[in-house]
């Protein structure tokens, strides 16, 4: 099944940024105990071993056996709230763990990763699970319960296919024909570090039941050995296209539900890190810049010195905003507003782009795409000249906008840099740099790094901002 292996890179994305974030190292003892806890919660005393002889609808009867059989011990083992078993969707409440656990977490970090489990499954099927299909009653409309639900809707493409199929059936469109390319797919894609023979070797000598009465300890090896034989079933297939999830999706999944749990539960962890870890200050993240331009972060850092700023990769982010507003302003609050959402931890987010008095201000917005995504900045910079050639008036404009945001307060700054497009001249610098000369009359692919950094649009956007911020 997917749930073993996304459980497990979750869990490994989480203590990477456990340690960058709080600036701890984490025992190796630590890490093994929090990986197992996390795998634990899916020990089931259930035999779902599937005998080979049934066929067809013994198939599916026998299925839908086991699912109930498999429901009742989840209700306990996930912690759900039986009251709300109808539904279609059924949600571990995390919470109840807390309340029953608490105070193991701080004596057993393998707590920490069963509760860590509990949250990631609640985020898969509350957050994943309505972006890929949705249940349909006999007339269309949503069924919001499982004796209602009559079909499944595929979002990605619309398909419908009977609930009975979807969630026991060995069709193509049901949920589980997908999970081995799953799997495949966000392997290839975050890579893991799971190494079934140091687990095992912990599991089956050091790792005890700290006290948790809902899972069976005792069966954790024969869980690291199902999730090894997940990870190596997903290597050796060749498939590679899902007909239920969406890839661009599922990948959004490991790194969303990541930092949202360390958004959500930062106290938590302050409180109940292992003890000597947690002795260790916190790192204070004021902002996020969206950009993994190791220019641009330098230059904003440069301006905001007393602050701890970080990039999106450090932020563990990985996102493609389409930037498709008709101003500078208009995108860099579209990706300050999107990062946002997915970190809950203020953002700089910047758009730039060189204006033409003889144009009315183009390309503007279209700077790095009005020939096409393919062109290249020489390409660019060719047109823009043939344009420009045809008119007396050359003057220009760079400008940029800098736009924080913290979920409540939007603050932008400015900075309009004049100057008169020209043939190129210098090679330090990049994009239109070579054809805008500034009124000193160098061009800015002929200025030092130093006299750029000092002189460019977003410098001086970065201490328009930093002015109004009052930082």
């Amino acid at each position: 099944m997917a749930s073993f292996v996304i459980h497990t890179l979750a869990a490994e994305m989480l203590l990477k940024e456990i340690e960058n974030q709080y600036r701890v190292s984490l025992s190796a003892e630590n890490t093994k105990r929090f990986l197992l806890g996390n795998l634990i919660v899916d020990s089931l005393r259930l035999d779902m071993s599937i005998p080979e002889h049934l066929q067809g609808q013994e198939l599916i009867d026998y299925k839908m056996e086991l699912k109930r059989k498999n429901r009742e011990e989840k209700i306990s083992t996930h912690f759900r709230d039986p009251s709300k078993e109808e539904n279609v969707l059924k949600l571990p409440e995390p919470d109840l763990f807390i309340s029953k656990y608490s105070k193991l977490i701080s004596q057993d970090i393998s707590v920490l990763g069963y509760f860590f489990h509990l949250y990631t499954d609640r985020y898969f099927f509350s957050s994943l699970f309505p972006k890929t299909f949705i249940s349909l009653k006999s007339d269309g409309t949503i069924a919001t319960k499982e004796k209602e639900s009559h079909t499944i809707r595929i979002l990605k493409n619309n398909k419908e296919v009977s609930d009975s199929i979807f969630w026991t059936g060995t069709s193509p469109l049901s949920i589980y024909s997908d999970y081995t390319i799953l799997n495949k797919i966000l392997l290839e894609y975050f890579s893991t570090s799971f190494d079934p023979d140091i687990l095992l070797e912990y599991a089956r000598f050091s790792f005890n039941n700290p006290g948790i009465e809902e899972v069976d300890y005792f069966r954790i090896a024969e869980i690291v050995l199902k999730t090894k034989k997940f990870i190596d079933d997903s290597y050796k297939s060749s498939e590679t296209e899902l007909n239920v999830f969406d890839e661009v999706i599922v990948k959004k999944f490991i790194q969303e539900v990541v930092t949202s749990f360390l958004a959500e539960h930062s106290s938590l962890l302050l409180t109940y890190l292992p003890p000597i870890e947690k002795q260790l200050k916190k790192r204070k993240i004021n902002m996020i810049f969206a950009s993994n331009n190791k220019g641009k972060i330098r230059e904003i850092k440069s301006i905001f010195q007393d602050e701890e700023i970080i990039s999106l990769k450090e932020a563990n982010v990985d996102i493609d905003v389409v930037e498709d507003a008709d101003s500078f302003y208009g995108n860099a609050l579209k990706k300050a507003k999107e990062i946002f959402e997915l970190t809950n931890t203020a953002v700089i987010a910047d758009d730039s782009g060189i204006c033409i008095d003889a144009f009315d201000g183009w390309p503007g917005v279209l700077t790095h795409r009005f020939a096409g995504e393919e062109a290249t900045e020489e390409e660019r910079n060719i047109i823009m000249l043939d344009k420009v050639n045809t008119q007396d008036n050359k003057n220009a404009k760079v400008i940029c906008n800098l736009v924080y945001y913290d979920g409540t307060d939007i603050v932008v700054g400015e900075g309009i840099l004049k100057g008169t497009i020209v043939s190129p001249r210098g090679t330090n610098g990049f994009g239109f740099d070579p054809i805008f000369e500034l009124e000193s009359g160098k061009t800015l692919a002929e200025l030092t790094s130093e006299e750029k950094n000092i002189t460019s649009a977003r410098y001086l956007a970065a201490l328009d901002l930093k002015n109004k911020l009052g930082k």
